[in-house]
């Protein structure tokens, strides 16, 4: 059997919130959120895509995702995208202001299961 691999991005999507109480009376806040590129995953185009793109979101998880008494941003979400896919955010700069001037965050995949 022929399996086609394919190079694609994973687009992981963030929650961040900040606490505008205190420890013990905690008031979270939500303020948006991020998307991480993750660039250079690479697996063949089969119905085990997605298990695989979800390993490699569960292995950047620790460092991605952080809380303490002030602030936390866990991930929400995840797509796979092409390469050449821009994030909603750099998609509105491009649309308004003609160029990207934030964009977003990259990692990259060095080594994922297959």
């Amino acid at each position: 059997m022929l399996y086609m691999e394919s190079v694609m991005n994973i687009h992981i999507h963030t929650q961040y919130a900040e606490n505008y109480g205190t420890p013990e009376a905690p008031y979270w806040k939500f303020k948006g959120g991020q998307t991480i590129v993750v660039t250079g995953f690479n697996h063949p185009l089969t119905s085990g895509i997605g298990e695989a793109a979800q390993a490699v979101v569960s292995s950047l998880r620790a460092t991605i995702e952080y809380a303490n008494e002030v602030a936390e941003e866990y991930i929400i979400d995840w797509e796979l995208a092409s390469v050449d896919a821009l994030t909603e955010d750099e998609r509105l700069q491009m649309e308004f202001d003609g160029r990207i001037s934030y964009p977003a965050k990259r990692m990259e995949v060095l080594r994922h299961p297959k």
